[in-house]
């Protein structure tokens, strides 16, 4: 199996990690250090620290963290630097977000897998349609709202479910796009 040369968008907690930096001719891995710090979007956020090590007797980075490592991680995005450092000398040489999707096979009890958006689409379906219990969705749509449901007009909650049908269809076309399939949106070109 082929080890990439970019670091990953998603990362599966659980699974063994690897990918090289072949791109760092100038830090060469002999004489640098190079370290990826992620630190966690949420409340409470976790923090990843991986050091990379030298990729055989070449001066390529290797980034290689086993499945016991990363069933450690805490599922969530996460926003990633990547330094290389010698003595007193750092450099930036990467940075981006990770996905760590939590480990599935390791679950032993129910799994919600939805995000932000569509628990929210869900929590307001359930509000709209009159039978929502009452707890799950104070603590769900106060955070959006910025108050109680039993004060919201139903006008109010229509308009913010059309938003967030709106943010479930934008990423569902993200998806789609990704896997290189049709959105369905028309797309307007002009000649001059």
């Amino acid at each position: 199996m082929a080890i990439p040369e970019i670091e990953p968008e998603k990362i599966n907690a659980g699974d063994t990690l690897k990918w090289k930096r072949v791109d760092l001719i100038d830090y060469p891995a002999s004489q640098w250090t190079l370290t990826y710090s992620a630190v966690s979007n949420a409340v409470g956020s976790s923090k990843i620290e991986i050091i990379a090590v030298q990729d055989g007797t070449s001066e390529n980075f290797l980034i290689d963290k086993s499945s016991t490592d990363t069933a450690a991680y805490v599922a969530g995005k996460y926003s990633y630097v990547a330094h290389v450092s010698k003595v007193d000398e750092r450099y930036q040489v990467a940075c981006g977000s990770w996905e760590i999707l939590p480990d599935i096979a390791a679950k032993t009890g129910p799994f919600d897998d939805r995000n932000h958006v569509e628990k929210v689409l869900a929590a307001l379906e359930e509000v709209i349609e009159g039978r929502a219990l009452q707890d799950y969705l104070e603590y769900a749509i106060e955070g959006v709202l910025g108050r109680r449901l039993k004060s919201v007009p139903i006008e109010e909650l229509l308009k913010v479910y059309q938003q967030y049908q709106g943010m479930k269809k934008n990423q569902d076309d993200a998806e789609k796009i990704k896997k290189g399939l049709p959105t369905g949106n028309k797309v307007f070109v002009r000649f001059n």
